[in-house]
């Protein structure tokens, strides 16, 4: 009597429990798209050929040295609830908190690998998201057809 009883609880449990629900984008409507004429930010050309990476740059265009963190976001473009959602870290990931010194009329290279992420990348619309300041959030934008 109590077997069937667990394996429709531990059933339930599985298949309620199990759902993915994506965070929405906390950037809001402050995001520049690539450039805020200071700070630019590019994925490099081609770096999407190779399956599961990614390189981006940061442009300083500006007259003072930026700093730019490791700290990023990818986040996905989800058609049906016209809107941006992060794409969630494996468990127990971080970012090291040194800062990358960006001279002016220079460029600072990073590189994400999709190795890092708790998720399954599907074709679909994305974009990196940085931030550098509370005033300052860039993105670029890529697409992945798998």
């Amino acid at each position: 009597m109590r077997r069937p009883f667990s394996l429709c609880m531990v059933l339930l449990f599985i298949l309620t429990g199990c759902g993915y629900e994506p965070e929405s984008s906390p950037y809001g409507k402050e995001l520049k798209k690539i450039s805020d004429n200071d700070v630019s930010l590019r994925i490099k050309e081609n770096s999407l050929k190779t399956p599961g990476d990614l390189n981006f740059h940061i442009q300083n265009n500006g007259e003072e040295t930026v700093a730019a963190g490791n700290e990023f976001a990818i986040e996905k473009y989800d058609e049906k609830r016209e809107g941006w959602f992060q794409v969630p870290f494996k468990s127990g990931s971080a970012f090291t908190m040194e800062a990358m010194l960006i001279e002016p009329d220079s460029y600072g290279s990073f590189y994400v690998s999709f190795n890092d992420f708790d998720y399954r990348f599907s074709s679909g619309k994305y974009r990196i998201v940085k931030v550098f300041s509370s005033d300052t959030v860039l993105y670029d934008e890529f697409t992945l057809d798998k």
